[in-house]
């Protein structure tokens, strides 16, 4: 295993390029969602991560005008984002975009504030660990927006869920789950559970 060793007592000067906290910037500029007016943030870090939510708010129509590399820059200084969302034309986060970026998800509450819609797929892993969106969707439902799973797995998982829940669980617009679980309720029926599939 390398090691790093450190020898302390001398004196060091110097400047230090820092760039905003990248936990900073994402939320940020997913506000500017909100608004009509251009959104100007400085020092926003060049990072994957930063350029992920780019495209993702793009999707949305979203324009976004940053400032190329000047003479003299250095690749840890940050960078200046205007957005703008005088537009937004399309109210889904597509899963392709989403599920490479846990904090892309964010964006269905100022979609909801504003356009009073949005249509967001489920954002993918997390290498630290498990970090679930159910606090964010109960909030919205608290708020007053129906929300209702359109993914397979969250629409597996609502599924199973009411299996355990008392009382009765209805799950709408299940269609989809035949793409990976074809009659889900006939298996789970013949495991012993209360399950029917009602046609409209």
């Amino acid at each position: 295993m390398d090691r790093i060793r450190i020898v302390g007592g001398s004196k060091f000067n110097g400047t230090i390029p820092i760039a905003g906290a990248k936990n900073a910037a994402l939320p940020l500029m997913i506000a500017g969602l909100l608004s009509e007016e251009t959104l100007i943030l400085d020092n926003v870090p060049r990072l994957a991560d930063v350029a992920q939510l780019q495209r993702i708010l793009g999707n949305h129509g979203v324009d976004i005008m940053s400032a190329g590399k000047r003479p003299g820059d250095h690749e840890y200084r940050g960078q200046t984002l205007h957005i703008s969302a005088a537009d937004i034309i399309d109210t889904t986060a597509p899963y392709e975009l989403v599920s490479r970026m846990r904090a892309s998800f964010w964006v269905i509450a100022p979609l909801l504030a504003r356009m009073h819609e949005a249509k967001v797929s489920l954002p993918g892993g997390c290498a630290i660990g498990t970090r679930p969106v159910d606090l964010l969707i109960m909030a919205l439902e608290k708020l007053g927006a129906p929300v209702m799973a359109t993914d397979l797995r969250a629409s597996v998982s609502l599924v199973i869920a009411g299996l355990a829940a008392e009382g009765e669980t209805m799950v709408n617009r299940v269609y989809h789950l035949d793409r990976g679980f074809e009659r889900l309720e006939e298996k789970l029926s013949a495991c012993g559970a209360s399950i029917e599939r009602i046609s409209d």
